[in-house]
């Protein structure tokens, strides 16, 4: 099984998928009613994502990155410290 989907009320609320057949999660999917809100992507292999694409009500998309993998998801056009810098500078 590569793909899992989650419902609620007989609505699909998410989904996980095993996009690269290695047996483990690397693509989330998060619907707001019928409407896809956000894909994020494992491409780092860590188990958790660090890529997503956001697509707001009003049909505009953003690109954000956690580039720490910590859970704190950036604009990926805006500038981060370099994580592998001593101070995180």
């Amino acid at each position: 099984m590569s793909r899992i989907e989650y419902f609620e009320h007989g609505v699909l609320v998410r989904a996980e998928e095993d996009s690269d057949g290695d047996g483990r999660i690397d693509k989330w999917e998060t619907y707001d009613g019928r409407r896809l809100a956000i894909v994020a992507f494992d491409t780092m292999h860590r188990g958790r994502p660090d890529r997503r694409i956001v697509y707001d009500a009003d049909a505009s998309v953003r690109i954000e990155v956690d580039p720490r993998g910590d859970g704190h998801f950036v604009p990926a056009s805006a500038p981060t410290a370099n994580p592998l810098r001593r101070g995180g500078r």
